[in-house]
């Protein structure tokens, strides 16, 4: 079991299924340190549930971010 694995977590098994994607996104927020910032990136995977994103700046456990997507918001908080 790697060091950042959840107990009860197998390799392979997940609640919802993941699609690869690799569509364009803009994030706006506040970095680790607080300071604002607006990136346009793109999203590795995508579920029902969540997106994993590309090359975003540290973020602070419980930040609170705006993605826009096919010209449409969506606000999405990290977990902590």
């Amino acid at each position: 079991m790697s060091a950042g694995a959840k107990l009860g977590w197998t390799k392979g098994l997940r609640r919802e299924h993941r699609v690869p994607g690799c569509e364009p996104v803009t994030v706006l927020g506040k970095d680790a340190l607080g300071k604002p910032f607006s990136q346009n990136t793109f999203t590795l995977e995508i579920s029902r549930a969540g997106v994993r994103l590309q090359g975003l700046p540290p973020l602070s456990e419980g930040a609170i971010l705006m993605l826009e997507c096919d010209s449409r918001w969506h606000a999405a908080r990290l977990p902590s």
